[in-house]
């Protein structure tokens, strides 16, 4: 009942994933990122994951596909479950979440409503891939998803045109609150474990030339205004991410800078030198302890091969490990998470690849392959 009634007084007040990472894009400094068209599977046969989901209990891994699909896998099998096709109008998908009992698996930009400009998100049921519900929006992109801890209520998170946090009831898809966190698109959010806070980036404001502050809010749920406002990040923050206790806030930008901020402090703990390349997602492990950059690209620029993925103690910035071999075809992954055991760590890249690596050695375990779109 506190979460609930948490949860609710932050829709009062506020006017709105764990803290899963969604695939988000990278931009320079001083621009507001437009959503991502999508299009069809690469030339060269190859799909790209737009993001990426995993049940609480850790059974399943769920991939949103460039080529407007979801598929999901059996985690200890590596089996794939079932593929959801999406609306093939919908021009990107967007977010990615699991429901806390692993039910309904929700999907951003899952179809194009009629007369409208926006991209409703719809939850599906796993063990049908039947339609559970749709939760209509009049903005351009639910970038981000993410389930309120009890499973009662729906959050996503705008991108582009619509830097909208919106909260909805999920079982009758009412919506309970809209608010702008940020005047500029968010580029990430994060929720605590236990639902008491979240945290979201975008830019503050902009000068003559378009450029902007980019800053990190984080929100107690029961208050209002912010608890606090992060500044120093110099390039667009892509990734978010609580450690599991929620003393502690992980932020990454575009330009690979890596800040570890104390909470309720508000002070930089320690800052991790920034690498030759930018991290699109990034992940703790349960225990807290390590960290998990991915990333592909600094400009046009591939970044060194196993630098992709990278492991990091989180309280020196030391590197434990970096991604082993799977062959010869580069994975730029997007999206990153452990699973609830810390046990594996689960990518998804570029090359349209979900691939399941030791959390410890990050030696790859195996990869999950989504299989052609159409195929049973």
């Amino acid at each position: 009942m506190r979460l609930l009634a948490n949860v609710l007084a932050c829709l009062i007040v506020l006017g709105i994933e764990t803290t899963l990472p969604g695939g988000s894009t990278a931009h320079a400094q001083g621009t507001t990122p437009p959503p991502v068209e999508a299009s069809e599977p690469a030339s060269d046969g190859h799909d790209v994951v737009r993001a990426l989901a995993l049940a609480a209990d850790g059974s399943r891994a769920a991939a949103g596909m460039q080529s407007r699909r979801v598929v999901i896998w059996s985690l200890a099998s590596g089996r794939r479950e079932r593929e959801i096709a999406l609306d093939p109008e919908q021009n990107g998908i967007g977010g990615l979440a699991f429901s806390p009992d692993g039910k309904l698996i929700a999907v951003g930009n899952a179809t194009r409503r009629r007369g409208s400009k926006g991209y409703p998100i719809v939850t599906f049921d796993v063990a049908t891939g039947e339609v559970a519900q749709t939760y209509g929006a009049d903005g351009d992109w639910a970038a981000q998803i993410v389930f309120s801890p009890d499973g009662r209520f729906l959050m996503s998170v705008g991108r582009g045109s619509d830097p909208m946090l919106r909260m909805w009831s999920r079982d009758d898809a009412r919506l309970e609150r809209s608010f702008v966190a940020h005047k500029g698109s968010v580029g990430a959010v994060a929720l605590s474990r236990d639902g008491g806070l979240m945290a979201t980036a975008g830019p503050e404001k902009s000068g003559r030339r378009g450029s902007s502050e980019h800053t990190i809010k984080i929100w107690d749920m029961e208050l209002w205004p912010p608890r606090l406002v992060l500044g120093g990040h110099e390039h667009y923050v892509t990734a978010l991410a609580f450690t599991p206790g929620g003393e502690q806030l992980v932020s990454a930008d575009a330009s690979g800078d890596v800040r570890i901020w104390g909470v309720p402090s508000g002070r930089t703990t320690h800052r991790i030198e920034p690498f030759a390349g930018r991290f699109e997602a990034l992940a703790v492990s349960p225990d807290g302890r390590t960290l998990a950059l991915a990333g592909g690209r600094y400009g046009g620029t591939e970044m060194p091969v196993g630098t992709h993925l990278r492991a990091l103690d989180l309280a020196t910035g030391a590197m434990t490990a970096t991604m082993g071999g799977i062959g010869e075809q580069p994975h730029n992954p997007t999206a990153v998470a452990y699973t609830a055991d810390g046990r594996w760590l689960v990518t998804g890249g570029e090359d349209g690849r979900v691939n399941v690596w030791d959390a410890a050695s990050l030696g790859h375990v195996r990869t999950l392959d989504p299989g052609k779109p159409g195929q049973n």
